[in-house]
């Protein structure tokens, strides 16, 4: 598939990664309009480091557990339509990201990792714009109802992966 597609393709189809990319645009939507290009851009930075510094480390590390909590903050934080600063939000971005590029960087071993981080960076930034332009872009009054629900289902997501990752290391399955 080549390194760049595997780089796409894993953020792509890892639930913990969408999820929350998902989740912190929904919550990230509700803010000011002028904040967007800053977490799509934090979003693919820190995607993209994460890949590289996974890719020239070869780290083995599982980042699934922290996703998932980072999911459940951002799927809380959209469905209670919390009002944050935008420092709080893009600091969310860039841990999320960095995790989920180091997730795909480890993925990606034996490819390069400058391709397979490029294609999981723009998969991020594309997510996340998507859904800015979704939230944005419906102005009827349920909307926003039905934007909060949503993130509820991220939230809730979150907090099954959550539960499962926790079982893992309780010695249950």
């Amino acid at each position: 598939m080549g390194a760049f597609w595997s780089g796409a393709a894993h953020l792509l189809s890892s639930l913990d990664e969408i999820g929350f990319l998902v989740g912190l645009a929904i919550w990230a939507g509700f803010a000011e309009r002028r904040n967007d290009p800053r977490i799509v851009a934090a979003c693919f930075g820190a995607v993209f480091a994460g890949a590289l510094a996974a890719g020239v480390s070869s780290w083995q590390l599982d980042p699934s557990l922290p996703t998932a909590g980072l999911m459940l903050a951002v799927g809380v934080a959209g469905a209670a339509r919390l009002r944050a600063a935008p420092l709080p939000v893009l600091a969310l971005a860039v841990i999320g990201g960095v995790l989920g590029g180091i997730a795909g960087g480890d993925a990606a071993t034996g490819l390069s990792a400058v391709l397979s981080g490029l294609g999981a960076a723009i998969a991020a930034a594309a997510v996340v714009s998507y859904v800015f332009i979704a939230v944005r872009g419906f102005n009827a009054a349920w909307a926003a109802i039905a934007w909060r629900a949503g993130a509820s289902w991220v939230a809730a997501i979150g907090l099954m992966i959550l539960a499962l990752d926790c079982s893992r290391y309780l010695g249950r399955r």
